[in-house]
């Protein structure tokens, strides 16, 4: 039962101190507030000047597992969203297992429409509620229109995870976009079209990375500016990311920031 405690904690510290915050953030800025457990912040830090070679060149010890082009896309959105880029390379790892291409169903993924008619956690009147916003969120994002006047991608192709995640972050779609009683679509803080091409695309690599450094920097501050250490603000922010369950998959989390920060000063703290 102890996780349902902690999932708990984590609902309640979003709902009373992180959303307001969000919303406060949003009124100075004249932008919509973003939806339940959606941060505001949208600002990217500049990179520093151009890199060695070496800069871009994965660890050894990682040189197995991710390409350079991959290591280099992880640590500049570290560096332009402050936040670990052990983190970021955790969480790609938890949710897709750095998957970056092959996004259309089959294997462990399927269609969005698929999972609401027969994934189990579909079932019941309140998951059925919760399938169709996902599902309304869903097009939302695959209804953007790119530059060159085509769609951001198809709703009845992509694959998605058990719980809707999308792409190699798994952004669930319902903290992206939500659609408002009135019709209007509000959109998260931390989502933008960061490669200039119209969408924001979940599929990317790049701009999923972006997203979610700015989603865990800004829930991040957050809970430093209410009290919280080091170690537990990132923890939270992790948590908050991650959404149910959240609390037994930190713990892999963990272990894969480990794992990047395993070769000697790579990490700097």
């Amino acid at each position: 039962m102890g996780w349902l405690f902690d999932a708990a904690l984590i609902v309640a510290f979003c709902h009373f101190i992180i959303m307001p915050w969000h919303r406060e953030q949003a009124a100075r800025e004249g932008r919509e507030p973003p939806t339940f457990f959606s941060s505001g912040r949208s600002d990217l830090r500049p990179l520093a000047s151009s890199r060695s070679r070496n800069e871009s060149q994965p660890p050894s010890l990682h040189r197995g597992q991710i390409s350079s082009e991959h290591y280099r896309l992880l640590t500049e959105a570290a560096e332009r969203t402050d936040v670990p880029a052990g983190i970021l390379y955790a969480l790609w790892t938890e949710q897709s297992g750095r998957t970056t291409v092959g996004w259309s169903a089959g294997g462990s993924w399927t269609t969005p429409s698929a999972l609401a008619r027969s994934g189990h956690r579909c079932r019941g009147r309140l998951d059925r509620s919760w399938c169709e916003e996902e599902l309304e969120s869903i097009g939302a994002i695959c209804n953007q229109r790119r530059r060159i006047d085509q769609p951001a991608c198809d709703p009845e192709r992509i694959g998605v995870s058990s719980r809707f995640g999308l792409g190699p972050l798994g952004h669930d779609p319902r903290d992206v976009v939500r659609q408002q009683p009135d019709g209007r679509l509000a959109w998260a803080g931390y989502v933008r079209d960061f490669n200039g091409d119209g969408v924001w695309d979940p599929f990317d690599l790049n701009e999923a990375l972006l997203a979610a450094g700015l989603r865990l920097r800004s829930d991040y501050d957050s809970a430093r500016s209410n009290g919280l250490d080091e170690s537990a603000a990132w923890r939270l922010a992790i948590e908050t990311f991650l959404g149910p369950a959240a609390s037994n998959r930190y713990v892999r989390i963990r272990d894969l920031w480990a794992d990047w920060c395993s070769v000697p000063g790579y990490c700097r703290n």
